[in-house]
C-alpha cells in the first residue's frame, strides 16, 4: 500500500475533482481528426465537457495561419497540406516539418527525421562528465542552434563503430541514442509511405543547413522565438527564456 504525502499547504491547493484532459488539450489536433472523419461543424462540436470559447478560437486560428484548414460555404475544410498532415501519426509540427522537407534534397529530409526523433526524447541526452570530456565535445558546438549541435552528435554516433566507446568519450547516454535512433527509424518508415501516397521522389542534391533551419522554422513556427537585447535570453508573447551558460547559441541568431 502507498500513500502521497502533502504538506497541508499543498493539499488545501488541490482541486475536489481533476480538470477534464479536453480543458487542457491543445484543440489543433482534436479538430483535424474531426475533419478527417468528415465532421465539418468543429466550431459547434458537441464534447462531453465544452472548452472555453478561448480554446476553440485559438485552435481554429492556429489551423487557418498555417493552412491546415479554410473557411468555405460557412463551414470549415481540409486543405491539402491538412489532408496530409491527418495521415500522419505525429504531432501537428512534426508531420509539417516532415512535409515540407519532402521539397527539399535527400540528405536534408533525412537530417530532419533525425531532429524530429532528437526532440521526442524525454531522456537525458548527457550524462555527468568531466572536463575533459566537456572539452571534447565543443567540437560539436554549433552558435546557430543547440540541436544542430546535437544532430552531429548523434550522426557521429551513427557512423561510430564502437558506439558504447563514443557515448564514454563524449559523456552521451547510450540509452537516449538508441531510443532516437529507433524513433528516427520510424520517422524514415512513415515518411515512405507518405511519398509513395502523394508520388513524389526525393530529390539528389547538396545539403545545405539553411534549409534545415527553413523546414524546421515551417513547421515549428509557434515555437519561433526573439533574442532579447541582452544577448542572453529569448523571448514570446512576454514569457522570457533564459540561455544556459554551456550553450553554443550566446550571441546567436535573432530568431531561433
Amino acid at each position: 500500500e502507498a500513500f502521497h504525502v502533502y504538506s497541508f499547504q499543498n493539499y488545501e491547493l488541490l482541486q475536489q475533482n481533476d480538470v477534464p484532459e479536453i480543458l487542457k488539450a491543445d484543440l489543433s489536433v482534436i479538430y483535424l481528426t474531426l475533419l478527417g472523419c468528415q465532421i465539418q461543424n468543429i466550431a459547434e462540436f458537441d464534447f462531453l465537457t465544452q472548452p472555453s470559447a478561448n480554446q476553440k478560437r485559438m485552435a481554429l486560428k492556429n489551423l487557418l495561419q498555417q493552412n491546415l484548414i479554410i473557411f468555405e460555404n460557412k463551414q470549415f475544410k481540409l486543405t491539402h497540406l491538412g489532408q496530409q498532415v491527418v495521415q500522419l501519426p505525429l504531432e501537428i509540427p512534426e508531420a509539417l516539418a516532415i512535409i515540407f522537407s519532402l521539397k527539399t534534397c535527400t540528405q536534408t529530409s533525412d537530417k530532419v527525421c533525425k531532429l524530429i526523433a532528437i526532440l521526442n526524447s524525454v531522456e537525458q541526452f548527457f550524462s555527468q562528465a568531466s572536463d575533459d570530456v566537456k572539452q571534447q565535445r565543443k567540437q560539436f558546438l554549433n552558435n546557430k542552434s543547440d540541436h544542430l549541435m546535437l544532430l552531429s552528435i548523434f550522426e557521429q554516433f551513427i557512423e561510430s563503430d564502437n558506439q558504447q566507446s563514443f557515448c564514454k568519450r563524449f559523456g552521451v547516454q547510450m540509452r537516449t541514442m538508441e531510443y532516437i535512433h529507433r524513433v528516427y527509424l520510424q520517422l524514415i518508415e512513415i515518411r515512405a509511405q507518405l511519398l509513395k501516397k502523394e508520388q513524389i521522389q526525393l530529390q539528389n542534391g547538396e545539403f545545405d543547413e539553411k534549409d534545415i533551419i527553413k523546414v524546421l522554422s515551417q513547421g515549428y513556427k509557434n515555437n519561433i522565438v526573439l533574442r532579447g537585447k541582452d544577448d542572453r535570453s529569448y523571448e514570446k508573447e512576454g514569457l522570457v527564456t533564459m540561455i544556459h551558460p554551456s550553450s553554443g547559441v550566446k550571441g546567436g541568431p535573432k530568431l531561433m
